[in-house]
């Protein structure tokens, strides 16, 4: 378990699938995903039943202080030869926990033990460029923004654009010299 200042970080299990079909199906956060369309059980289930023989992904619950399953986060695409992983699968599903630093310390634990623990050199990450709360947050964790896919994504009747953003390990360092 990764404990951060408000959070814990558990391993997923089987049990938490049923929560996360209910998170992942929330408009508010179906309109930030990738994916436009509902995800099943079905579909969750076969994830994760795939997940569990990938070596390359590490998939957490989010908990709040009380132990109370609050969202989800992870790691995938990891590729330990270069030191670098995608960053993400970031849900806050539970409407009482939003902008309240959850996904904040949720985001620092996950960054702290990537490269610290995992001894990665860079965290990337794709997300929509109208997705403000994602971008807020993911900058206050020290994310830069690198670029931007435009047009990249048809949803909701629209092309969208994507952001590229990533933080090295060693900007990482020098904001958590510069914090303490």
């Amino acid at each position: 378990m990764l404990i951060g200042e408000k959070v814990r970080l558990r391993p997923i299990e089987r049990s938490d699938l049923a929560k996360i079909v209910e998170w992942r199906n929330k408009p508010r956060v179906l309109r930030n995903l990738f994916s436009f369309l509902p995800l099943s059980m079905a579909q969750q289930e076969r994830w994760f039943e795939q997940y569990l023989t990938r070596q390359n992904e590490l998939m957490f619950i989010i908990e709040s202080e009380e132990g109370i399953p609050i969202g989800t986060i992870g790691l995938n695409n990891i590729d330990y030869k270069n030191a670098r992983a995608e960053y993400g699968r970031k849900i806050i599903g539970e409407d009482a926990y939003l902008g309240r630093g959850y996904a904040t310390d949720a985001g620092r634990t996950l960054v702290r033990f990537a490269f610290q623990q995992m001894n990665m050199n860079r965290l990337y990450m794709e997300t929509l460029a109208d997705n403000e709360r994602t971008i807020h947050v993911c900058q206050k964790i020290g994310f830069r923004i690198e670029g931007t896919l435009r047009e990249a994504i048809f949803l909701d009747g629209a092309y969208r654009d994507i952001l590229i953003m990533a933080l090295l390990r060693r900007e990482w360092q020098e904001r958590e010299i510069n914090c303490s």
